[in-house]
């Protein structure tokens, strides 16, 4: 799960230690991985819940 935020921590780093800049499609694209990611724990948390 954790390496689902690889692409995005690069993507932060980059920005904040050499100055690039992110597209609105990409910060679309890390809402869209967050949401993923959430998303999924939700789900195995229910599913986890029946049994």
């Amino acid at each position: 799960m954790l390496s689902a935020f690889e692409p995005l921590t690069a993507t932060v780093l980059s920005v904040a230690f050499l100055g690039t800049h992110l597209a609105p499609v990409q910060l679309l694209g890390g809402l869209f991985i967050i949401a993923t990611v959430l998303y999924k724990q939700f789900l195995i948390g229910r599913i986890s819940g029946l049994f």
